[in-house]
């Protein structure tokens, strides 16, 4: 289960100990988060409009990856759609294991 490099069996052992006793921060996200009393919101200027930038360019399989995790968390319901004219730019980046 961990791929502790440096950390003896003791270490480990206690590392085991505490993932289990906070297993429940390690789950995945099944939804929105409940409301809370105050909602973050970003005030704007009447009439304000979204800035014309030039779309970044993807490749089709970089797009493919982006529109196929943007699918997966609307399922699990940890984003939901947005129909607001602002955008927000995305960034891929390789992890260490190049994936």
């Amino acid at each position: 289960m961990l791929k502790g490099k440096n950390l003896n069996e003791e270490e480990k052992e206690a590392l085991q100990n505490l993932l289990r006793l906070y297993q429940d921060v390690f789950t995945p996200l099944t939804g929105l988060p409940l409301n809370r009393p105050k909602d973050h919101t970003i005030p704007l200027k009447e009439g304000a409009q979204p800035v014309n930038i030039q779309p970044y360019m993807y490749s089709s399989l970089q797009k493919d990856m982006v529109e196929g995790m943007i699918s997966e968390m609307i399922s699990a319901g940890t984003v939901q759609p947005s129909h607001s004219p602002f955008a927000f730019p995305v960034m891929l980046v390789k992890k260490k294991d190049l994936t």
